[in-house]
């Protein structure tokens, strides 16, 4: 909720783009934690950082709904939630990938430490080209 409520105000002070800092900035407090989740010395800091990981990266969602509804018309809206919807369940084969590489002898602590740090830099990736095309879009007045 605090993600979606963030992204409204940005979007309001600075312009439908602006949402889209949200999961940008979750993604880089996301990667630190995300190690920290794997590296750190107790249970108790481990599961700290995953808190802290999970608050962090999972504020996107209220960002990536209202930036499609804004760039986009209202008859593609479900088709683009499909898709997204795909896109998340082939992600979900990520734990596949990590057993993989644990069979093959890998530590699950220094897989995890590379392997969801990673990814999350790939989001902050495609969110920060979603941000520059959203706001060229708002520029030359494509969308709202």
């Amino acid at each position: 909720v605090a993600g979606g409520v963030l992204s409204d105000r940005l979007a309001a002070r600075r312009g439908p783009h602006a949402s889209l800092l949200v999961p940008i900035i979750g993604c880089l407090l996301a990667m630190p934690l995300w190690f920290g989740v794997a590296k750190a010395g107790s249970f108790t800091l481990s599961i700290g950082c995953l808190l802290a990981a999970y608050l962090a990266a999972e504020c996107w969602w209220g960002a990536t709904i209202s930036t499609m509804q804004g760039a986009l018309p209202p008859n593609l809206w479900g088709t683009v939630q499909g898709l997204m919807n795909f896109v998340q369940l082939l992600s979900n084969g990520s734990p596949l990938l990590i057993g993989a590489l644990v069979r093959q002898g890998y530590a699950l602590r220094d897989v995890l430490a590379c392997i969801v740090p990673c990814t999350h830099a790939a989001a902050l990736c495609l969110f920060a080209a979603a941000h520059r095309a959203r706001r060229r879009e708002v520029q030359i007045g494509l969308g709202v």
